[in-house]
């Protein structure tokens, strides 16, 4: 009898100081983050940028929804793969960019379309304060 998942490809991985590696094919590496704040605070800030771009889609203000859904995707992505041809830093401010003229050319929204426009423009601000190392909180993984 065969053993449970002995058909499944065994992947290399690495640990290393942001997260655990699985190295595929080439140069395409899949990194699973630890779970510190800053992760968190991204993720979080692409997945409401995100959302907020298919809900402008269907509203139909489909040019400037089209590069916010492409924008924060690549950004989540950023955030999970190596070797993004952008930096994740570059693509957040890319999709807050996107995010503040959205709000700017937002003809009649309503306002849970606004709330999850500036909550996502917040945590990517914050995310990006973040990363750049200036901010140390005792205790709190990946500010410490």
């Amino acid at each position: 009898m065969p053993q449970k998942g002995a058909f499944l490809p065994s992947i290399p991985l690495s640990s290393g100081p942001h997260g655990t590696a699985a190295a595929l094919e080439g140069d395409f590496t899949v990194y699973f983050p630890d779970l510190t704040l800053p992760f968190i605070v991204a993720l979080i800030g692409g997945i409401l940028a995100l959302v907020d771009g298919v809900v402008r889609v269907r509203r139909g203000v489909a040019i400037l929804a089209v590069l916010e859904i492409l924008a924060s995707a690549l950004f989540l992505l950023s955030l999970f793969v190596a070797n993004v041809p952008f930096g994740s830093p570059l693509l957040a401010l890319i999709t807050l960019i996107l995010l503040v003229i959205a709000i700017a050319f937002s003809g009649g929204t309503h306002r849970g379309g606004v709330a999850v426009t500036v909550i996502a423009i917040i945590l990517l601000i914050v995310w990006l304060v973040l990363i750049g190392g200036k901010i140390v909180i005792p205790g709190v993984p990946g500010l410490s």
